[in-house]
């Protein structure tokens, strides 16, 4: 699970660690298109953090990162496929950033659900992962964008992002060996009663989650 973070943040910030000369290549944005671009990403990144308890709620820890991955994927194959217009390239900038918060917070969560014994490690290792995929990534970017282009970087991007999706099958299937038929997701270690719910009633978010959507995400949003 924790490579799963490291790949991901190295497959994303293959491209934002770059953004203002990948805009520029890609879409021949200038200074204020890239200052606007940003400002969107990070608004609706907000929106990502929202939705990201609900999501969690409903589908479960595993389902929700794995929809994420999904998004991430549509992300840098539209970035790779769609015209050289400026309005594409901000377009696709506010879709990855809903889907780049999806991912944060629940991916914390979902790793303090499996092993709650050893928190404190898990998101001490997590921490470190995400930001040496920041590093890495950004180092990527540099030193790649001028040779590959701005439509060929983001195909780039999608390898380690493949390789973190290995990696999150890799861990379930040795958490959960066939046979394993304890439930997933956030219900999982509550008593029977706890786990029931009312027709139609939204299951409020846990207290971990909202406590990682409030002070986890603090500085680390993309």
């Amino acid at each position: 699970m924790i490579a799963t973070t490291l790949l991901v943040l190295t497959s994303q910030f293959t491209v934002y660690g770059v953004a203002g000369a990948y805009l520029d290549t890609r879409f021949g944005a200038g200074p204020g298109l890239v200052s606007l671009t940003l400002l969107v990403f990070g608004a609706l990144g907000m929106v990502g953090i929202a939705a990201g308890a609900r999501v969690y709620t409903r589908l479960g820890g595993g389902r929700t990162i794995a929809l994420a991955l999904a998004g991430l994927t549509a992300t840098f194959l539209a970035l790779a496929g769609v015209p050289a217009l400026p309005a594409a390239g901000v377009a696709v900038f506010a879709f990855w950033a809903v889907f780049n918060t999806l991912f944060m917070a629940p991916q914390q969560a979902r790793l303090v659900e499996l092993l709650p014994e050893q928190r404190g490690i898990l998101l001490a290792l997590n921490a470190s992962a995400l930001y040496l995929g920041m590093s890495l990534g950004s180092l990527l970017g540099s030193g790649l964008l001028p040779a590959l282009g701005g439509r060929w970087l983001p195909a780039l991007a999608l390898l380690p992002l493949a390789l973190a999706a290995g990696a999150r099958r890799l861990a379930a299937a040795a958490l959960h060996p066939p046979g394993d038929r304890r439930p997933a997701g956030p219900a999982r270690g509550r008593p029977r009663s706890h786990r029931q719910r009312q027709p139609g009633r939204l299951t409020p978010p846990t207290p971990l989650l909202m406590t990682l959507l409030t002070t986890g995400l603090r500085g680390r949003t993309l």
